[in-house]
């Protein structure tokens, strides 16, 4: 299964934007999505931390996601989402509790390439 539908089903909120930015930009631009789509939402749920078991299935497939061989979609989850949870602290606090090991050194990966 791509990784977007797996995520729209994390997300079927999302299922009406997402189909607005692939026919905005006639193909899926994945670090626009990840950025415009799916990492606001990740946050949201994040600071709310309302559905831990949902934010739970979220990471463990982000971790089997970053624990997997295509290294173009590891850098475009390092790029954005994981660039983005470094920009907001707390979040981030909340966010390293689901995380697994790799998730979380991709994470601090994404941090000091930022000089953070």
């Amino acid at each position: 299964m791509d990784f977007f539908e797996r995520m729209l089903e994390f997300f079927p909120d999302a299922r009406d934007e997402y189909a607005e930015h692939v026919k905005k930009y006639d193909e899926i631009l994945e670090t626009v999505i990840m950025e415009d789509v799916f990492a606001p939402r990740i946050l949201k749920m994040l600071k709310d931390e309302k559905d831990s078991k949902q934010i739970e299935n979220v990471f463990k497939y982000i971790e089997e996601t970053v624990s997997g061989n295509n290294f173009h979609l590891i850098n475009v989850l390092e790029i954005t989402l994981l660039e983005i949870l470094g920009n907001y602290t707390t979040i981030l606090g909340k966010a390293l509790k689901y995380m697994g090991p790799k998730t979380k050194a991709l994470q601090r990966k994404a941090d000091e390439a930022l000089g953070r």
